[in-house]
């Protein structure tokens, strides 16, 4: 496999700690030149909709956040950036052992893939050999 790196990741959760350990991870494993980390969904549609901020390549997305959760986050993001949609690959984050949770991730057509919390090397690893090549990553040869 080539090491390449993803240019931006956008983490969506309402968690500070996981939000930083989750950047320590994709940092130590060179998966992205750039991490975006906000805490809510208003937060990263808000970020999203700025035309001066870098748009992300991958969104690793929690589910269970207050006010408005992942799947919300979805339906507004499907709404306000429809051809993102099939080019941005979200993976959703969660604790929860629901498998509920990972079947409407599945029918939503919109989740490219649902992992545990917290995401691990090789979490990583699987996610970047699953897009490896295909042209809808920005990668960055390191």
């Amino acid at each position: 496999m080539t090491n390449t790196k993803i240019n931006c990741v956008l983490l969506v959760d309402d968690n500070p700690a996981d939000n930083f350990f989750h950047n320590i991870v994709i940092t130590d494993e060179s998966f992205a030149e750039r991490i975006i980390a906000r805490e809510s969904v208003l937060e990263a549609l808000d970020y999203l909709q700025s035309p001066d901020s870098p748009q992300p390549d991958l969104i690793f997305l929690d589910i269970n956040m207050p006010r408005l959760d992942g799947w919300q986050f979805l339906e507004r993001y499907q709404g306000m950036f429809p051809r993102a949609v099939d080019r941005v690959p979200v993976f959703m984050l969660t604790t929860s052992p629901d498998i509920l949770d990972e079947r409407k991730a599945e029918h939503t057509g919109m989740v490219a893939g649902f992992l545990q919390k917290p995401l691990e090397p090789q979490t990583l690893q699987d996610v970047k050999l699953k897009f490896n090549g295909l042209s809808q990553f920005d990668v960055i040869a390191d």
